[in-house]
Parts: structure tokens; sequence; C-alpha cells
């Protein structure tokens, strides 16, 4: 149902290159409070995915992806204030791919 929606989820997140880089927004609690990050900065712009922290399941909302950290460290400028005043931090594909499975 995201996907019908236009959310980007766990498959997008996979077909990235493993060099690319992206934003770690905000690790949500409820997929509704995800997909209202997303909305914020644009459907296009990124994604999320499903995880278990602590023996929960969580929401980790991503912005990106970027060719390199340093341009991600770079496009935080460009982010809703909504979402730059949670602190976003870069993390490499390559870990979120790793996370993912």
């Amino acid at each position: 149902m995201a996907a019908e929606l236009g959310y980007r989820q766990e498959d997008w997140l996979l077909a990235l290159p493993a060099d690319a880089w992206l934003l770690q927004l905000a690790l949500a609690t409820t997929e509704d409070a995800a997909r209202s990050m997303l909305d914020q900065l644009g459907r296009e712009r990124g994604g999320y995915y499903r995880g278990q922290r602590d023996g929960r399941t969580v929401f980790l909302v991503m912005a990106g992806p970027w060719p390199s950290r340093d341009a991600a460290v770079a496009a935080r400028a460009d982010l809703p204030a909504s979402l730059r005043d949670r602190g976003p931090f870069p993390r490499s594909v390559e870990a979120v791919v790793q996370d993912i499975r």
C-alpha cells in the first residue's frame, strides 16, 4: 500500500548504489509518523524502512541519495527547518542495507 501512495521503502533503498550516502532524518515509532516526515520532505526525496531497536519496531526515515558523505552533510541546509532541527546525520547506503537485511 505504501508504494501505491508514493512512499519509497526497503526495495528502493536496496536498489541504491552501495557507495551513495543518505541522511537519517529520524527514527519514527509509527509508520504514519514516518510518512508525515516524508510528506514534509517530499516523497520523491527520500524513503523509510522498518527496523528493530530495543525489541521494538521502528521506522527509519532517510533523505537522499547523494554521491558522497560531504554532499549529504551539505544537503542538510536544504532540508525543511522542521527536519533539519532534528539533527539529521549521514549514513552510507551500505550501512542502511546491512540494517535492512
